[in-house]
């Protein structure tokens, strides 16, 4: 009795002069996005913080991070090894991404709002002030 495995199971390590076409194109994708993580992560660090240079390049960071990190555990996939580095690595990112930006007051109404009738209740604030289809109005900060 022989012990048959899967394809993708069987298959050696993949570099980008040998392999089947599919997978080389996905290592030079996840390698690809490394590099644009390392530059685009740079730019974050070194750029003012709340610029725009500083936003736009941290989430260019994400996207290629979380492009690295899937693209990385179809290739261990592939190659049968251990595969949920990948996953823990695009979770990481979007947790902190999530972290970092919260959600803003539209989006905090909208989720809202799909479970309660009058979602203005949740905000303490009495339904007869606005129509439950439209968001509260905006808070003015206080000094």
């Amino acid at each position: 009795m022989s012990l048959t495995l899967p394809l993708f199971v069987l298959a050696a390590r993949v570099t980008l002069a040998d392999g089947p076409a599919p997978v080389r194109m996905m290592l030079l994708v996840h390698v690809l996005a490394g590099a644009a993580a390392l530059v685009t992560g740079y730019l974050a660090l070194y750029a003012a913080k709340g610029s725009t240079l500083h936003r736009k390049s941290g989430i260019g960071f994400v996207y290629s991070m979380v492009t690295m990190g899937l693209f990385g555990v179809v290739i261990n996939l592939f190659e049968g090894e251990e595969w949920t580095d990948g996953l823990v690595v695009a979770y990481f990112v979007i947790s902190a991404l999530t972290t970092v930006r919260p959600p803003t007051e539209q989006r905090r109404w909208r989720a809202r709002s799909k479970g309660s009738r009058c979602p203005t209740l949740d905000w303490r604030v009495g339904c007869e002030r606005w129509t439950c289809s439209s968001p509260p109005p905006a808070r003015r900060a206080t000094s």
